[in-house]
């Protein structure tokens, strides 16, 4: 009768052979691995690279579309086109209630306020009326105060705010009903910040002002501004390029 043979464990080739095997595995799916997470994150860094050029177009192109292009008597909005674009940039849009040629008071509850106004960092445009007729005039900011304007019965009044001016060489007082802006000069550009290349925006009406980082990263140079002729009208082109893209926007209202 033939005797049956009990195996109690593995040799020790076999051992080794399967460790190997083992290892070759885990080799493979740490590579996978690996090569999985790089391709993640270079489609995130294109992702976020993407996002930040068309964030920083919208941003230019919100800026530059607020300017008015045509040159009234306060001056022209944009002083500088290229290559780093100089002009006035909107921040409060409203209507005055109350005027005089030191101070004006708006409509806070008409108004269009991208922040609140900066005393000695912000300029007042506004149509002043006298007998030589109705003109744009700019004047600094130097102090806001909380006010109201007169509406018809029975509310009595609505909540405003007062601008107090520095008085300029013309004498004119600012006419009720007139459209009033609050504008800030700014220089737009793209430069260094940080490590990358980012939109910068400074203030030029503060001394030694520090631009502020925008939106990044782009492209070195990647952000262009021109002007140009399509058929009988001017119009604004923005290009800025980063992430291997180009995001461009025309503003027809120039």
């Amino acid at each position: 009768m033939p005797r049956l043979v009990t195996r109690r464990g593995a040799s020790l080739a076999e051992a080794v052979v399967a460790l190997a095997l083992g290892g070759l595995v885990a080799a493979a799916a740490t590579g996978a691995l690996v090569a999985t997470t790089r391709g993640l994150r270079a489609t995130l860094r294109l992702a976020h690279g993407a996002r930040a050029v068309r964030a920083a177009a919208l941003v230019v192109a919100s800026e530059l579309g607020a300017a008015d292009p045509a040159a009234s008597e306060a001056g022209a909005d944009l002083r500088v086109l290229a290559p780093r674009p100089e002009f006035r940039a909107l921040r409060v849009a409203a209507v005055a209630c109350a005027g005089a040629a030191d101070a004006v008071t708006v409509d806070t509850a008409e108004a269009h306020l991208l922040r609140m106004p900066v005393p000695g960092r912000d300029s007042v445009l506004a149509v002043a009326v006298d007998s030589a007729g109705a003109r744009w005039v700019a004047r600094a900011l130097q102090a806001i105060e909380a006010a109201s304007c007169p509406v018809a019965a029975p509310f009595g009044a609505a909540p405003g705010l007062l601008l107090r001016l520095v008085p300029g060489a013309d004498p004119a007082p600012i006419a009720v009903g007139a459209p009033v802006r609050v504008m800030e000069p700014v220089r737009l550009a793209v430069a260094p910040s940080q490590g990358q290349q980012a939109l910068l925006l400074t203030a030029l009406a503060v001394p030694r002002a520090v631009a502020e980082p925008v939106e990044g990263p782009l492209a070195a140079g990647g952000l262009r501004v021109a002007v140009e002729s399509v058929g009988a009208r001017a119009v604004l082109r923005v290009r800025v390029s980063g992430a291997g893209m180009q995001v461009e926007r025309l503003l027809t209202s120039w």
